[in-house]
């Protein structure tokens, strides 16, 4: 365990990488010491007090230990395994990759030379989540249907498989909540895409000793439409469970007890584990088990890996 100070890098800066810097920017403690020292972006872009740097100005640096990658998916394995062979520790947004086995080939070299590779998911750290996965851990009645579903607009690389790497590659947390939720013994039985003018909608149903009827949905629309996620669970006595959907602080309203946004605590556990406070052992499972399954959807779709 060491408590030396960490050097990050951000690779990206969309959305979630702008955030990522916004938080690393914050000054460190001394229990989770690290330095923002840069961001990488394909763009010329001004953000205050934050240096741009090349990527081969980042594995030359001896002060950078860590990289968070928050790229198009296409791009992670590129970026993920020069990180590794540099020794670097990466946090990558989901997925870690656009097949299962990339994804287990990046794990297993991330091991090989000592570093942490952590798979970001905060859709596994809301409140109405970790509710959810409460209420469905202590039911006593069987499962008779589950159901989790995402629709939202186009975004300009989510909608090109070549860059997202399919349907439920992209989407991975919907499987990883599953995983959570019902436990590792999924198996796919069908999976099916329909693309029209106005989109594309993907299913896939699974099964598992716990629930034999799931199924998955993500409906992606060029019309402008507000992201929306639901998970329901059916049980035999008739209860339905369902996730309450998570609502983030307003700027307005701070955060309950100061406890860090989502995207910090996701931060914060991969920091943990850098430090090897936090084992991730069955997290790296997850990410390939989940992966294996977006891949045998993909397959009965008509898409193959990239």
């Amino acid at each position: 365990m060491s408590s030396a100070v960490k050097g990050v890098v951000v690779f990206g800066a969309g959305i979630a990488g702008k955030v990522r810097i916004r938080d690393t920017s914050h000054v460190s403690n001394e229990e989770c010491p690290w330095k923002l020292i840069g961001f990488v972006s394909r763009r010329k872009l001004d953000i205050d007090g934050v240096t741009q740097l090349t990527e081969d100005e980042v594995f030359q640096r001896a002060d950078v230990h860590a990289v968070i990658v928050c790229t198009e998916p296409s791009e992670h394995e590129r970026i993920i395994r020069k990180s590794l062979e540099h020794c670097k520790h990466v946090l990558v947004e989901f997925p870690v990759s656009t097949s299962a086995a990339v994804t287990k080939d990046l794990y297993t070299l991330a091991n090989q030379k000592g570093v942490v590779l952590h798979e970001e998911n905060i859709a596994l750290l809301t409140p109405g989540f970790l509710s959810l996965k409460e209420q469905i851990t202590e039911v006593k009645a069987k499962i008779v249907s589950g159901e989790i579903s995402l629709s939202g607009s186009y975004n300009g690389w989510v909608e090109d498989f070549n860059k997202s790497g399919g349907p439920f590659c992209v989407n991975i947390s919907l499987i990883e909540s599953l995983y959570e939720l019902i436990g590792e013994d999924i198996e796919v039985t069908n999976g099916k895409l329909d693309i029209n003018d106005e989109g594309f909608t993907a299913q896939a149903n699974l099964t598992s000793s716990k629930c034999s009827q799931l199924s998955l949905t993500v409906k992606r629309t060029k019309e402008k439409c507000k992201r929306e996620k639901q998970m329901k669970f059916i049980l035999e006595n008739g209860q339905v469970i369902e996730e309450t959907p998570y609502k983030p602080p307003t700027t307005s309203s701070p955060q309950q007890n100061n406890k860090p946004g989502l995207f910090m605590q996701d931060f914060l556990l991969y920091m943990d584990e850098i430090q090897g406070i936090k084992p991730f052992t069955y997290e790296t499972r997850r990410s390939i088990r989940c992966m294996e399954l977006a891949d045998n959807i993909h397959h009965l779709m008509g898409l193959s890996p990239n």
